[in-house]
């Protein structure tokens, strides 16, 4: 991640995050006929290096979050219904922010499927919204590489566009959001009789201008998200 505000320029490296999630399927809802799935956080720790100074303030923040749980019902096509996120008690606004958007990200990861039947080649494109502080429209656009047998291999196409200029950062004062372009790419394994992707990652790259408090700053990021059965 990168900072500029005025001629200041600054540079800050991030650790990854590495959570383990134990994963339960439920009940079939006998209206809708998807099944409910339930994520709960049983660790999380930081890859890669931080300071002494760095890792100690980032756990402060991502301790707390274990306990937390993700709840969504499933559909056989993949698709995501009411997304719930169970909060630990005593959990302080930054961590709850954080969870907010480990919960989007989670359920974005999950691919849905076209109603119809489709073959290798076969593009289709699914849109959620997000609002982690900026409200914004994401367009993900899912090709079908292979297919062996329940298996699939999917490539992803990322673009974000802002849906409000409004900033809505909890206990932050009020701002604006003058400029946003975001884009990337990932791959995803699917197995048709799993609820979860066997393997996927995504790179997303953020440039984003903003103006607050009478002061204007620019932001440049890099993140890398993945998922799989252990943390690596």
């Amino acid at each position: 991640i990168t900072i500029e505000a005025g001629d200041k320029k600054l540079p800050v490296k991030v650790p990854g995050i590495g959570m383990n999630f134990d994963v339960a399927i439920g009940a079939k809802d006998p209206t809708h006929g998807d099944v409910a799935v339930n994520a709960k956080l049983s660790d999380i720790k930081l890859v890669g290096a931080a300071d002494d100074l760095t890792g100690a303030r980032m756990m402060s923040q991502l301790d707390p979050m274990k306990g937390m749980s993700i709840s969504n019902f499933l559909s056989e096509e993949g698709r995501v219904r009411d997304p719930q996120l169970v909060v630990p008690p005593g959990v302080n606004p930054a961590s709850a922010d954080i969870m907010e958007q480990m919960k989007q990200s989670l359920t974005s990861m999950t691919p849905p499927l076209p109603h119809e039947p489709v073959g290798v080649g076969a593009k289709w494109r699914a849109i959620t919204r997000s609002n982690t502080g900026v409200d914004a429209l994401m367009y993900t656009t899912f090709t079908l590489k292979s297919r062996s047998g329940d298996e699939l291999e999917l490539d992803t196409d990322i673009q974000q566009l802002l849906a409000s200029p409004e900033m809505t950062i909890k206990g932050a004062a009020g701002g604006s959001v003058r400029n946003f372009d975001s884009h990337g790419q990932g791959k995803s394994s699917v197995d048709l009789t799993k609820v979860a992707p066997s393997h996927a990652n995504a790179t997303v790259d953020l440039q984003m201008g903003l103006d607050a408090a009478g002061e204007s700053a620019a932001v440049h990021s890099h993140v890398i998200i993945g998922v799989g059965p252990t943390i690596k």
